[in-house]
C-alpha cells in the first residue's frame, strides 16, 4: 500500500543518508533509530495483519503465528496472544484452549519460540522475523513431526524491502 511504502521509503532514505554523515557519534545515533523505526514499519504494516487473516482463513487444522509486534498480533490473533502482557495463568489458559481444540489459532513473539512442545500443530505462520538461522529454527522446530504428516511453514515477505536481505540471509 502507498503509506506503508512511503513510510518504509522514508526512513530507509533517513538511513542511507546517516551513512555518509561526518560526526561517529551523531552518525552512529542516527543509523541506529532510522533502522529500528525502519524494522518497526516492516513488522507492524497493516496489510500483513489483512495478508494473514486471509491466509489463516484458508488453512486448516491448528496454526501458530510469529511476529515481532505483539500490537499486530492482536490484530490478527485477538483471543490467542501468548505474551508477557498476559499472567502465567492468561497464557496457561490460551495454551490449554490450543492444545484442546477450542482454540485453532495462537500467536506469539517469544514465548512459544522455544521449548514449547504443542501437540498436533498444522502450520506455522512467519509474518515478521530478524536474520537468524537459530531464530528461524526455533520457531519452526515447533513442528513436530507425527506420522507421515508434514506441516507448513508460510513467512510473510515485503519484497523490495530491507525484509529481503534478512530473509535471504537467514536462509
Amino acid at each position: 500500500k502507498t503509506t506503508e511504502k512511503k513510510a518504509y521509503e522514508y526512513w530507509e532514505q533517513v538511513f542511507n543518508k546517516a551513512m555518509f554523515m561526518e560526526n561517529s557519534r551523531s552518525k552512529e545515533f542516527v543509523i541506529r533509530r532510522a533502522a529500528a523505526k525502519r524494522a518497526e514499519v516492516l513488522y507492524k504494516l497493516p496489510s500483513k495483519v489483512e495478508t494473514s487473516k486471509k491466509i489463516l482463513s484458508r488453512l486448516k487444522g491448528k496454526t501458530l503465528v510469529f511476529g515481532n509486534n505483539l500490537d499486530m498480533l492482536l490484530q490478527i490473533v485477538p483471543d490467542g496472544l501468548i505474551s508477557s502482557r498476559n499472567s502465567d495463568k492468561e497464557n496457561i489458559e490460551i495454551r490449554n484452549k490450543f492444545e484442546s481444540g477450542e482454540l485453532n489459532t495462537i500467536a506469539s513473539f517469544k514465548k512459544l519460540k522455544q521449548g514449547a512442545n504443542l501437540h498436533g500443530l498444522n502450520n506455522i505462520l512467519i509474518t515478521s522475523y530478524y536474520s537468524s538461522t537459530k531464530d528461524l529454527i526455533q520457531r519452526i522446530g515447533r513442528l513436530r513431526k507425527e506420522g507421515e504428516k508434514v506441516g507448513n511453514v508460510i513467512i510473510l515477505l515485503t519484497k523490495g524491502t530491507k525484509e529481503e536481505d534478512w530473509f535471504y540471509k537467514m536462509f
